[in-house]
């Protein structure tokens, strides 16, 4: 589909060229990992074609209000990803459709639709897989540079057990192929506070 060519050519540029550089984990690659993983989890959903463009166009936007505020990102991605959908003569049900999935990243998630549950999925995928503990340095460091927050070992790593424990995935693919890697890096983290609370 050709909407879906220019969609990943605009995101590419928009991301390359206005992204703070504090971004260390939501950045280009982060935005194209989501979009492999909603493909990935699309396909195995039993998604039509046209449901799997609007699901790729959401992954490909959802994160691009970044470039305009960090902490009310989604709000302004689905502002961009609405004016983008506007000149290529998207009707008005199809962008609220992709809006509503571009919202329903934002924390804690409550997706309704199956569309929405594999963005959600797709957007946490990382915790089930491995170089999870790679991403998680990135973030903290992002969030040291973006909003300014320093954490002990003992804070950082009770915040994401905490998170990993909040979390869950919703649909059956995402459940069988990443369920396994979270628990395991769950199991990590616990390890890795029980030892940082010991010394």
């Amino acid at each position: 589909m050709e909407i879906l060519n220019q969609s990943e050519e605009y995101v590419t540029k928009l991301l390359t060229e206005n992204l703070p550089k504090g971004c260390l984990f939501h950045n280009l690659r982060h935005t194209f990992e989501v979009y492999k993983s909603a493909k990935e989890i699309g396909k195995n959903s039993g998604l039509s074609k046209d449901q799997l463009n609007i699901l790729l166009i959401a992954a490909l936007f959802h994160d691009t209000g970044i470039t305009q505020n960090y902490n009310f990102h989604e709000e302004k991605s689905v502002e961009i990803c609405e004016k983008f959908l506007k000149q290529n003569n998207f009707s008005s049900n199809e962008i609220d459709h992709i809006s509503k999935i571009i919202m329903v990243t934002k924390t804690p998630h409550n997706p309704e639709t199956m569309l929405e549950k594999i963005i959600c999925d797709a957007d946490i995928s990382h915790i089930g897989k491995r170089g999870y503990f790679f991403k998680l340095k990135l973030l903290r460091k992002e969030w040291e540079i973006m909003l300014y927050k320093q954490f002990s070992d003992t804070e950082w790593y009770s915040l994401n057990i905490n998170f990993l424990n909040e979390n869950y995935f919703f649909t059956e693919y995402a459940k069988i192929t990443f369920e396994k890697g979270k628990e395991s890096n769950l199991k990590k983290l616990e390890a890795m506070l029980k030892k940082t609370r010991a010394e």
